[in-house]
């Protein structure tokens, strides 16, 4: 459709850091309440999962699943039992979102500080970069403590390697 027309369905695989470190400055309440936010925001036609990780991934769903009113309330419900754990794995959660057949955008919600899988913030981008042969599209949300924090660099970098959009919240203020 031209301009004004609807809008192409998303599929969209939301992965959520639920380390430890996500407890200062009760950055998983914000990350919490942005993913259930986004996806009271889903619309007919579109598709999610939930991937969350620690040391460990998990996720919400095998596979995306429709956007049904249904589904966004057991999701949300999901969201908001979430129990954090030792251990960050971004490339663990970002490699089990990129391997969602038919999903067209990743939406990762975190601190960036890596502590397990691969911590190395440029070979993390490099994996990114190489296993997204689908073009997904990487919105990243940095939850911090203060104007810079170690995350950023990796999480804005994410973002700008894969067409995506970085944001920062300061939940030092």
């Amino acid at each position: 459709p031209g301009k004004g027309g609807p809008a192409a369905p998303v599929h969209i695989v939301y992965v959520m850091d639920i380390s430890g470190s996500m407890r200062q400055g009760n950055k998983i309440g914000k990350a919490q309440d942005a993913l259930k936010k986004a996806l009271s925001e889903l619309k007919s036609g579109d598709s999610f999962n939930i991937v969350l990780f620690a040391g460990d991934v998990i996720q919400f769903a095998s596979s995306l699943v429709p956007a049904h009113p249904e589904n966004i309330r057991v999701a949300a419900e999901y969201v908001d039992r979430i129990q954090l754990r030792g251990g960050t794995n971004v490339s663990g959660g970002l490699d089990r979102a990129l391997r969602h057949p038919g999903a067209t955008h990743v939406f990762l919600l975190s601190d960036g500080e890596p502590s397990r899988g691969i911590t190395d913030g440029d070979q993390l981008r490099r994996y990114v970069r190489e296993l997204n042969t689908s073009r997904m599209q990487i919105i990243t949300l940095a939850l911090g403590l203060g104007e810079e924090f170690p995350g950023i660099p990796l999480l804005k970098g994410l973002a700008d390697d894969n067409d995506g959009v970085f944001s920062y919240v300061n939940l030092a203020r």
